[in-house]
């Protein structure tokens, strides 16, 4: 969870690069036409300064994907994170190795692959502190045996409901506790049911937050109208407390602990594309702010984002929370 100031745009690869400065020389306003014409085609929006432009350009034009890198860390200004993240800045990374909100073998081994891919070299390339937690413990913790659970118990039984209830709840008290202390809470799954866990921590040390959730599913089915019972599939819907959710056995704690609710105007949807009946009327219901994959490709990412911030900041400043699906990305590559 951290502050987006409208400066910043993510493009792909790109990180986070600098807003061209004041008094830009005809020169880099030549370049910057160059990098905006390379960048249109790949649907990036790029802005940095003068002395960065045309090393962008150069490789956008070397990239076989046409994205735009540029190389070692991108140390941002103090100010960017100064009233969320305290400096130096440092990130705590939690795993959350949990498989129990769907049907589907293999998820809780997310945090391993991802860790094994390079994350704690590429955020410290980014200029962070890492503080890796490693992965939690949700059986020892819990007193639950998940491989007992998944075994006997039906997707939407009150005894999967406990297991995963429970296992969130421990997610939320590791994020709410490093949140407080002022660090970038960085949450690897797992499914997606670890969203109740780590958006309630944020929520909890920053009630004031808002949630980006990029996704081919909204996630916003209540234990009424879901069709599975498939907890990963409810997540916003304890967050919001729609149809009482927050009553379902195992997910009491969410009102003990005082857990801030989500309102609709604080939520945000991008890259949607497989919606159950229940969620598109709860959408249209609240009024929740969507991007479907036909607006991404229609707009291009970067202006697709630039309308979510303007949506949920409205010129007040505010932390933003990003819950990542990897479906949202193309079935082709993932």
């Amino acid at each position: 969870t951290t502050s987006l100031p409208r400066s910043y745009i993510h493009g792909t690869n790109t990180g986070l690069l600098q807003a061209p400065e004041k008094g830009a020389t005809k020169k880099a306003s030549k370049q910057d036409r160059e990098v905006k014409s390379l960048a249109r085609d790949t649907q990036i929006t790029i802005r940095m300064r003068p002395a960065r432009r045309l090393a962008a350009a150069t490789a956008i034009r070397h990239s076989k994907r046409g994205v735009a890198t540029v190389p070692g860390p991108r140390p941002l200004p103090p100010t960017t994170f100064s009233r969320y993240v305290t400096e130096p800045r440092k990130v705590a990374v939690i795993g959350a190795p949990l498989a129990d909100g769907q049907p589907l073998l293999g998820v809780d081994r997310g945090p391993t692959f991802i860790r094994n891919r390079g994350l704690v070299r590429r955020l410290k390339q980014d200029a962070w502190n890492v503080e890796d937690l490693g992965d939690l413990d949700f059986e020892r913790r819990s007193g639950l045996q998940q491989s007992a659970v998944a075994t006997d118990a039906a997707h939407g039984s009150p005894r999967r409901a406990e297991l995963v209830g429970h296992a969130n709840r421990i997610l939320y008290e590791a994020a709410h506790a490093h949140a407080e202390q002022g660090k970038l809470v960085l949450t690897l799954g797992g499914d997606h049911s670890i969203g109740v866990g780590s958006v309630a921590g944020a929520l909890k040390a920053r009630p004031e937050t808002a949630v980006i959730w990029v996704d081919a599913h909204a996630d916003i089915n209540s234990p009424r109208t879901s069709e599975t019972g498939h907890l990963h599939g409810m997540v916003l819907s304890f967050l919001m407390n729609l149809d009482r959710a927050r009553a379902m056995q195992g997910f009491h704690w969410l009102d003990e602990e005082k857990v801030p609710v989500l309102p609709p105007t604080r939520l945000a949807y991008v890259g949607l594309r497989d919606l159950d009946a229940g969620e598109k009327a709860f959408i249209r219901s609240l009024g929740i702010k969507a991007y479907s994959m036909h607006e991404v490709d229609k707009h291009g990412i970067g202006k697709v984002m630039e309308m979510v911030l303007d949506h949920l900041l409205d010129r007040t400043e505010r932390p933003v929370h990003l819950s990542f699906d990897i479906d949202a990305v193309d079935p082709l590559y993932a």
